[in-house]
């Protein structure tokens, strides 16, 4: 717990608590719209996770919307042919 204390410290500067309710406070007010945090499923975070490493956030939105108007369950996506899927 100590070690954790220090972390703490070194990453806020300072020798008060982590600032977690004001960073949540900040995402509350600040965050984006976003397709994949309509409904949180392990399946659209997943996706939007794989999608976000190639490219921005504004780039995946569209095709994050297409993937999951075809595939809207891992089983369907499973169940697709490749080409499907690829195209």
């Amino acid at each position: 717990m100590r070690e954790l204390s220090n972390i703490q410290d070194r990453v806020s500067g300072t020798k008060e608590p982590f600032p977690q309710k004001k960073l949540l406070a900040w995402f509350k007010k600040n965050q984006r719209d976003l397709a994949w945090r309509a409904h949180r499923t392990p399946y659209t975070t997943w996706l939007s996770e794989i999608m976000l490493q190639q490219t921005q956030v504004r780039q995946v939105e569209p095709y994050y919307r297409r993937f999951i108007n075809l595939f809207p369950e891992i089983r369907l996506l499973a169940e697709a042919p490749l080409e499907k899927v690829l195209k």
